[in-house]
């Protein structure tokens, strides 16, 4: 009646062990490394570390680190986890706005949310949250290519 695999699924592994210092570190610099580097763009890179902080943290870095477990981190890969981590964070913000759970979430968290912090999100998040976690990547690969 229930199907039971043979032998027990094996999940990928990276080719080599992680080096979780470096991970972490290149995790932790990446938004302030963006930041300081862009700060001549009419300070857009501080106004998105600000904006986008929390919402790095909570997708973000745990996609990150779920996949380094699993596949080698690379400046590719973690840009691609910086750009799915983005759509669920506008999806999300898209289905409470359009449920009409904005005025919970307001009287809850005192957070409003509107169609123009969704637009600040999305001109400004895409950028920062792809490059963030490339940068992340990056610095982790320069890392762990000198040991």
């Amino acid at each position: 009646m229930f199907f039971y695999p043979s032998k027990p699924i094996q999940l990928p592994r990276p080719s080599r062990p992680v080096g979780w210092d470096s991970l972490i570190f290149g995790i932790g610099m990446a938004p302030f490394l963006v930041a300081a580097a862009g700060v001549w763009v009419f300070f857009i890179p501080v106004i998105g570390l600000y904006y986008g902080i929390l919402p790095y943290l909570m997708i973000g870095v745990p996609l990150m680190l779920i996949w380094s477990t699993m596949f080698d981190p690379d400046a590719t890969s973690f840009g691609f986890i910086g750009f799915v981590s983005f759509v669920i964070l506008m999806v999300v913000l898209n289905v409470v706005l359009a449920q009409g759970w904005a005025d919970a979430v307001d009287a809850r968290f005192g957070i409003r949310i509107t169609r123009k912090l969704i637009d600040l999100y999305g001109a400004l998040g895409l950028f920062h949250a792809v490059i963030w976690c490339a940068v992340a990547g990056h610095l982790y690969q320069k890392l762990e290519g000198e040991k």
